[in-house]
């Protein structure tokens, strides 16, 4: 039996790059993946993810309970099938690249004026995953930045 878990977050294919967006709750993964859609890629999981170990590194699919599901505060479930059509939903990815929001508020952020991309790498599974923190605040245009990231992500 293959190596799995189930994390919190939302994982999106992005550019062909699959891409858990994580980070505590409530710090905006949802509507992230909301504007990601709008902007033409696609969702894979909303709320958790699970990730199971293959030959070709680590896959992620929605658990069956939550399928074609997403919460966003203030609306409640939305099933993104009946809004934008099965079109904007793919069965499972190939884990790339992770990227964590982090509110802006934190010491880190403060200290260093954010700015630098921080880039490292996390252990899922057994596996390193490239990991970029990306710092959260009002008025920031997170999609373009997540965009942006695994962009320059793909040109290295």
């Amino acid at each position: 039996m293959a190596q799995h878990m189930t994390v919190a977050g939302a994982f999106v294919q992005i550019y062909s790059q699959g891409v858990w967006l994580s980070g505590e709750s409530a710090v905006g993964k949802s509507e992230l993946s909301l504007e990601l859609l709008d902007r033409g890629h696609k969702i894979i999981a909303d709320d958790a993810i699970t990730f199971q170990v293959d030959n070709f590194g680590i896959k992620g699919f929605c658990p069956d309970t939550i399928k074609n599901l997403i919460h966003i505060r203030g609306l409640g479930l939305i099933n993104l099938v009946s809004v934008w059509g099965k079109h904007v939903i793919i069965p499972q990815a190939q884990l790339d690249v992770v990227v964590q929001l982090e509110r802006w508020q934190t010491p880190q952020w403060q200290s260093t004026g954010g700015l630098s991309l921080n880039k490292g790498q996390r252990q899922i599974l057994g596996l390193s995953i490239p990991e970029y923190v990306l710092p959260v605040s009002p008025g920031r245009h997170l999609a373009l930045l997540v965009e942006i990231i695994i962009k320059n992500h793909l040109q290295q």
